[in-house]
């Protein structure tokens, strides 16, 4: 996994998670979804598909931070269902590419 700087959130560190892809459809459920950190997630749309991600810091979520923190199962736990979460919210519109 690589992780890249979130220019958008302002703030050095910060990464985008993607939790999956679908197509363009009506994402008022996103305002009420919470990604792995708590926050709402936001689409990034292009050419008819939206990529649904979370804004991540790279302390946790970083190539580094994130084989170590994969190692401790408290914290996989709480990623996995955070993700999970997201995932399953966005099957409610259709079929998701995670």
């Amino acid at each position: 996994m690589r992780s890249t700087v979130d220019s958008r959130s302002g703030a050095e560190g910060a990464g985008r998670w993607l939790h999956g892809v679908i197509r363009e459809t009506d994402l008022g459920l996103l305002s009420t979804v919470p990604g792995m950190t708590g926050e709402p997630v936001r689409p990034v749309r292009a050419d008819g598909l939206v990529a649904v991600v979370s804004t991540v810091p790279l302390t946790e979520y970083g190539e580094e931070a994130l084989r170590r923190n994969l190692e401790d199962l408290g914290w996989l736990e709480r990623a996995a269902r955070a993700h999970h979460r997201v995932v399953d919210a966005l099957a409610g519109a259709g079929a998701v590419v995670p």
